[in-house]
């Protein structure tokens, strides 16, 4: 059953989730979560009023007013199901395990215990046993499927099967997608299937082999194996990068190549997409054909971002209501550093974006020196878009147009003024877990923008 309620106003942060245990309106500077010292985590999701964690066995923790309003530090709330990966909807967080399956469960503990549980079996292979699960929660992967991704909007996810098929469907308990993020012509309140949240193929997309998803509030994007990029959804604030010709698009729609570059000469490749709020980002690599026919064609990475820009997360240092033409992010694109294994310059690459409701964060492919004999550093992490809620990290209120460096985490503790943040690859480190015992593993760095927020982590690498 589905039940219409008002949106949540995003004017004002919940709490309890960038400082579980501080009754504090806003969390000025980043602030180490005591709860996951020792921890190493799969995964990590922010919203304003919701915290999640996937831990390093599979299971999933939750902190913040979102689950309970005396929720003073992280809980377990749903274990045994090898989880890899989760997102967050309006009220629900939807999870992905390590053999393919999607869940959707309540925000809420009161929701967990009040909706209906699904009846599991368990025991050994010659004695099976049935219960009701401690926790309500909703299967929605596609039947004879295998989900290899998930990509979380406020009403809607998409689920990518390991035979590069797309499905969608709708994972908030009191709003049904309505603005077309679904990719499902004709797709309403009236119409949607039963139960409300059952997965549909978007079928305009089963001739292409895909390999990325991504989804914005309201929006939807994926790319195949060519580099072919489809969009469909919300397209009020230009998101989809397609020219506005209505308020949304019911089903995918080709991004052309001439939206990024004009010129015939130049050689393109899509690297990755990303999304997130109501904007779209690409990550593209280039070969320019030099002048010099003896010489090899210029190499350059290139970010361009799309979509609403109010709040200076387009990243082009200017302020837009929208924006549907993809823009170059000039200051992070076509980038150069010396090498000294090459001895000359090569191009720097983009590692990857995290998008938040407003904000971004963009983590760069730098060369990095983690050798423990040397000084250590890792790759160049900047931020831009929103602060309204201190979410840059930097201590400020104002919005950044621009993509910036923020002083490193510790800078209180002696750091010279010119450091900045970054954030250590792959690598293999000691310490002590939560149980005090000294562990060797490999982890990296990982940032995650969420709405409202930033968190940093150790990811098992």
């Amino acid at each position: 059953m589905l039940i219409k309620r008002p949106a949540k106003s995003l004017s004002q942060p919940s709490g309890r989730v960038a400082s579980p245990d501080s009754d504090e309106t806003f969390v000025k500077a980043p602030r180490r979560v005591p709860f996951f010292d020792g921890y190493v985590l799969r995964d990590l999701q922010l919203s304003h009023d919701m915290g999640v964690a996937v831990l390093e066995n599979g299971d999933l923790v939750q902190w913040g007013k979102g689950y309970t309003p005396e929720c003073r530090i992280p809980v377990v709330t749903f274990e045994g199901k090898d989880i890899v990966k989760a997102g967050l909807s309006e009220d629900r967080i939807v999870a992905l395990s390590s053999s393919g399956k999607v869940y959707s469960i309540p925000f809420s503990k009161e929701e967990q215990q009040l909706f209906a549980k699904p009846t599991e079996s368990s025991g050994l292979p010659f004695w099976k046993s049935t219960s009701e699960s401690k926790t309500s929660y909703r299967d929605l992967t596609p039947a004879k499927e295998k989900i290899v991704d998930i990509a979380v909007g406020h009403e809607h996810t998409v689920m990518l099967t390991s035979r590069g098929k797309v499905f969608t469907a709708a994972c908030a308990s009191y709003n049904f997608p309505s603005k077309g993020q679904l990719g499902i012509p004709g797709m309403s309140w009236e119409s949607k299937p039963k139960p409300y949240d059952t997965p549909q193929e978007v079928k305009d997309l089963d001739k292409f082999q895909i390999t990325q998803i991504a989804a914005g509030n309201y929006h939807s994007v994926a790319a195949d194996k060519e580099g072919k990029i489809f969009v469909w959804g919300d397209n009020t604030k230009g998101q989809l990068g397609l020219d506005f010709t209505e308020d949304s698009i019911p089903k995918p729609k080709l991004i052309p190549r001439r939206a990024f570059y004009k010129g015939d000469g130049i050689k393109t490749k899509l690297q990755q997409i990303f999304a997130g709020g109501y904007n779209t980002y690409f990550t593209m690599e280039t070969h320019t054909p030099n002048e010099d026919f003896n010489k090899p064609a210029a190499q350059t990475y290139d970010v361009f971002a799309c979509g609403h820009g109010l709040h200076g997360s387009l990243g082009t240092g200017f302020y837009a209501h929208a924006q549907a033409a993809p823009q170059k992010v000039k200051s992070i694109s076509g980038l150069t550093e010396y090498s000294e294994k090459k001895a000359g310059l090569v191009p720097i690459n983009t590692s990857y974006l995290t998008v938040g409701g407003s904000h971004t964060a963009v983590v760069m492919s730098n060369q990095q020196n983690t050798r423990a004999s040397d000084a250590e550093f890792g790759n160049d992490i900047l931020f831009f878009g929103g602060n309204e809620f201190y979410q840059l990290g930097n201590g400020k209120r104002a919005n950044q147009n621009v993509p910036a460096y923020i002083s490193p985490i510790d800078s209180g503790s002696g750091k010279r003024s010119d450091e900045r943040f970054q954030v250590i690859p792959g690598k293999k480190i000691k310490f002590l877990d939560q149980n005090s015992k000294s562990r060797s593993v490999k982890i990296e760095q990982r940032v995650v923008a969420g709405r409202g927020l930033t968190g940093c982590y150790a990811k098992t690498a």
